[in-house]
């Protein structure tokens, strides 16, 4: 989000007392969603997304300037966008596009 938005969140009492605070993008309208790739276990690498759920040109804006930015150098490879690192250690860990307990079917295949 932009930092000049104020962020929506709301509390929940959780039953051993302590409260956590959640935030979403229905409450958050001019806002995306970014879940980065990582290493996982030394053996995966998972898999990261962004996306939004919301109609507001603001929130499309910056999805797409995000997307832009985030995309440079990589490769395209299926549906997934590689990066020069995540493709070259492509061949010592399996990448992940579900959860690490996915059948290795479903793993993204590097030509």
């Amino acid at each position: 989000m932009d930092a000049n938005i104020p962020v929506r969140s709301y509390e929940v009492l959780q039953a051993n007392g302590q409260i956590y605070y959640f935030i979403n993008q229905k409450d958050n309208q001019a806002s995306i969603a970014f879940w980065p790739s990582g290493i996982y276990d030394n053996n995966f690498l998972v898999c990261g997304h962004v996306s939004t759920i919301s109609t507001d040109h603001i929130s499309l804006d910056l999805y797409k300037a995000f997307c832009k930015s985030l995309k440079k150098g990589f490769v395209k490879i299926e549906q997934y966008y590689v990066s020069p690192a995540a493709y070259e250690i492509s061949k010592k860990v399996r990448l992940i596009t579900i959860n690490v307990k996915q059948p290795i079917k479903y793993d993204l295949r590097i030509p």
